[in-house]
């Protein structure tokens, strides 16, 4: 809504298919039962996979990031203390507002499942607009595309996957029949608006907005 967002689908096709068979894997495999921890290990191994080739084919491409020349280069001791300090305060900082999340829902008498679909999901999802809003001042589209996207493929393949080898589990059925066809949809139109559009127009902005807010509404 802040900006259009140029989008170039042959940047992100693999990615975005790959969230989109993710998500549909969750879906059949929890429809049939439960998730094991096969299937947690084979959502692992995916990621894994996915990631080495991901940075393999980094290295092969020149980077599409601006570069400025007023920028002073960090030493590998900063930039490691920096990034260090940030996951740090991160961590500690969506922990609080979780608890403090729940404990308000729990009060209102709210349910666990829409606690953590709404609640928890927005205060872990805070940090990646904020980093989607850095992205997109210093112009770095595809920056802010792949943190959305790698963030989504993280949740379903190493979170789900991870949970699932230390405890399988069985998805609540209202996950099955409203809230995984909902996100596999909303990943799904992704395809054709930039296809046709080649980017994100602040009309499609709002159109997810305010998809997301009946969503959640529904729930309610």
């Amino acid at each position: 809504m802040l900006r259009s967002l140029p989008v170039h689908f042959s940047k992100i096709a693999r990615e975005l298919y790959l969230l989109l068979f993710a998500g549909a894997a969750v879906a059949v495999i929890s429809l049939f039962g439960c998730f094991n921890r096969f299937y947690g290990a084979v959502f692992f191994a995916v990621l894994i996979a996915y990631t080495c080739q991901a940075y393999i084919n980094g290295r092969s491409h020149d980077t599409d990031f601006p570069i400025k020349e007023n920028i002073v280069p960090h030493s590998y001791l900063a930039i490691f203390s920096l990034c260090g300090s940030g996951l740090f305060f991160l961590a500690l900082g969506s922990k609080i507002f979780i608890a403090g999340a729940v404990a308000v829902a729990r009060f209102a008498g709210i349910s666990d499942l829409v606690i953590g679909l709404t609640m928890a999901a927005v205060g872990t999802s805070l940090p990646e607009l904020a980093s989607s809003l850095s992205a997109l001042r210093r112009n770095q589209g595809d920056l802010l595309i792949g943190n959305i996207l790698g963030s989504n493929l993280f949740n379903l393949l190493m979170v789900m996957g991870t949970t699932a080898m230390v405890t399988p589990f069985v998805m609540p059925r209202q996950t099955l029949i409203r809230d995984l066809p909902v996100m596999i949809c909303f990943s799904a139109l992704l395809i054709p608006v930039i296809v046709r559009h080649h980017s994100l127009k602040r009309i499609h902005g709002v159109m997810l907005v305010l998809a997301y807010g009946g969503y959640i509404y529904s729930l309610m």
